[in-house]
């Protein structure tokens, strides 16, 4: 209806820094002629081409490559085409990839850009359409799907879409399948492998784990297949059948293989954890240090560490250590094992890089390592949670609030940097509000009164970004909330210290989330109600949109709050809702009670105030 409108509104999106919103850009660009083609161009080209690959926007980058496929006149296409024919940049892809790897990805992605192209109507200039015939004739099994299947990452069908394309029988004979192997070292497509080895290992696990130790002796290790048959194998109760066939090969593998296998052979290792006879545990430990032994690759650095440590061949093997130990049900202050100890110290060496995913993962059972040997704990592990070295104690305390619990004699032995940890919540990523809230948690609590001191509280409560306060008012309305019937005892001995000698006294630059939980934790401080209204009343405002969860609240309280404290709540109604708040559908009858309790109050302003905005609506 407005062309120009519209235009305006996606060039919003557009310079909205979400890949989502580039999306909604892209979709807008491909949409009739509301964008131009010259400047839909223009928008898929931008920050040097990189959302022409991306992955975040595969499906919108390919209708708009679709929908401007008829529409560019010459300049136009051979601009295009000539970012197309350059091919992805390698630094938006993982490091570790092999040549041949990076060539095939490199091949489908030129390929389908040029295709899609050609298919809508575009004339490819002398360059490209040279390259796309080179590219057809080497995989000429590449066709483009006739239900665009080819532009989403993920699909989702109906029956049809279930049929598996067919597949290359594998041979059962163990010298046939060894032969295969020899000329079969690796998928001949990536996408659309012709035969299905990762299957066959699943169904066939006997004969693929003989096979493959058998042309080990020749010696002959196809990484790949390997990888691909531990990854098969480490599911269900398939761990220990293959492990009885491949263990004994396994440590003679070469390094260089060793190397590019190790992720998948870790998850097998880690599958395989509680399943290792004693007699057999030299040898599972054996190849455990061979992983942790591996140098690493250069890695992401934005990549979210405790995920990255979790699916890391270092971080894997570290898990699996953990179980073994665990299944021994280690006692508290008992000491770790030998065999534990000295794994868990090298992974806590100093200045040593490959160990940090290891190190993350211990962070996360930082509490039952504590609980069961608390002087190698300090010693060896607690130092790297240490903020004078922030690129340590990043994952740390990410692992660590991944899933916190209060243990008072850990915070003591982790106090400075517990507390240190508030002027450093940039560095925590998502974690930063598990950190909030832990900070809230561990200043109500009663069992560390003796470890953080109400000027040590406050300060780092002070140092928090202002953000983050939203986050600690609701985590003392969780916190008033879950005390049920104790809400009024816990608001006069936890939350009111808190708010006199904790919290910040300064309502400026305070989030307008804030408001909503204070009024929210006053509702729920029962009998305490009228007390708790009038500490939190300097940071109560009127709400956007307005009620709905606090009158709900209200009207649920048992015994009802409005037979208790009708003018009170009158009172907390009147500071949340503003003129410009949109009303719940319960203040009607919220006004209808406080009326019946106390008849006088209908001609209070205040309560007539709402009221008219209640026949507003």
């Amino acid at each position: 209806q407005s062309a120009d409108h519209g235009r305006r509104v996606a060039e919003d999106w557009l310079h909205t820094p979400y890949p989502v919103f580039k999306r909604l850009a892209f979709f807008a660009a491909a949409y009739g002629t509301i964008i131009p083609a010259r400047q839909g161009l223009e928008w898929l080209l931008t920050d040097d081409e990189h959302w022409l690959w991306s992955v975040e926007t595969h499906r919108e980058t390919l209708r708009l490559l679709v929908a401007l496929a008829p529409r560019l006149d010459a300049d136009g296409q051979t601009t295009l085409q000539s970012a197309i024919l350059k091919g992805p940049p390698r630094t938006m892809y993982k490091t570790g990839l092999d040549d041949k790897r990076w060539t095939l990805i490199v091949d489908r992605d030129v390929w389908l850009r040029l295709k899609k192209l050609q298919d809508a109507g575009a004339s490819l200039n002398t360059c490209a359409h040279r390259c796309l015939e080179k590219l057809s004739a080497k995989y000429p099994d590449w066709t483009l799907s006739t239900n665009d299947r080819d532009e989403f990452l993920i699909w989702s069908g109906g029956p049809e879409d279930m049929v598996a394309p067919a597949r290359a029988m594998l041979p059962h004979d163990p010298d046939d399948l060894a032969e295969w192997l020899r000329i079969h070292p690796e998928p001949d497509d990536y996408w659309r492998p012709k035969y299905d080895w990762r299957t066959y290992c699943q169904h066939n696990p006997k004969i693929a784990a003989t096979t493959l130790t058998t042309v080990a002796k020749d010696p002959f290790w196809p990484a790949l297949r390997w990888s691909e048959a531990f990854d098969a194998w480490s599911r269900d109760d398939l761990p220990k059948q293959t492990w009885q066939h491949v263990h004994a090969i396994l440590t003679d593998m070469p390094h260089a293989t060793l190397h590019e296998v190790a992720r998948g052979l870790s998850f097998w290792l880690e599958a395989l954890a509680l399943e290792i006879d004693d007699k057999e545990t030299t040898t599972y430990l054996a190849l455990c240090d061979r992983i942790l032994e591996l140098e690493s690759e250069k890695e992401e650095e934005n990549m979210a560490p405790v995920n990255q440590a979790i699916n890391h061949p270092m971080g894997r093997i570290t898990t699996a250590l953990l179980r073994r130990w665990y299944h021994t049900k280690p006692e508290n202050n008992a000491g770790l094992t030998d065999e534990t100890r000295q794994r868990f110290t090298r992974l806590c060496t100093p200045d040593i890089c490959r160990e940090r995913h290891g190190r993350v993962v211990l962070a996360r059972h930082v509490i039952s390592l504590f609980q069961v040997d608390p002087e190698w704990t300090q010693h060896y592990l607690l130092p790297f949670f240490d903020w004078a070295h922030p690129e340590n104690a990043a994952g740390m305390w990410q692992a660590f609030l991944h899933s916190p619990r209060l243990h008072p004699p850990l915070l003591a032995a982790l106090k400075p940097d517990f507390l240190a940890t508030a002027k450093h919540c940039d560095h925590l990523g998502h974690h930063q509000d598990e950190y909030a809230r832990f900070l809230t948690f561990s200043a109500l609590d009663l069992n560390t009164g003796n470890i953080f001191s109400k000027p040590e509280l406050k300060r780092a409560f002070a140092t928090l970004p202002s953000e983050e306060l939203a986050t600690v008012a609701d985590a003392l309305f969780c916190a008033v909330n879950n005390a049920d019937d104790q809400s009024a005892s816990y608001w006069t001995h936890r939350v009111t210290p808190f708010l006199r000698n904790i919290w910040p006294q300064s309502t400026d630059g305070m989030p307008p989330e804030i408001a909503e939980s204070f009024a929210l934790a006053c509702v729920a401080a029962g009998n305490a109600f009228p007390n708790a209204l009038n500490q939190v009343k300097e940071w109560l405002r009127p709400l956007s949109w307005g009620s709905y969860q606090i009158t709900d609240n209200i009207l649920e309280t048992t015994p009802s709050l409005i037979q208790r404290h009708p003018e009170e709540v009158l009172v907390l109604l009147d500071m949340i809702i503003g003129e410009q708040s949109q009303t719940s559908s319960k203040l009607e009858q919220c006004l209808i009670d406080i009326q019946s309790e106390k008849p006088d109050l209908k001609s209070d302003p205040r309560f007539e105030r709402l009221q008219g905005m209640v026949r507003q609506d």
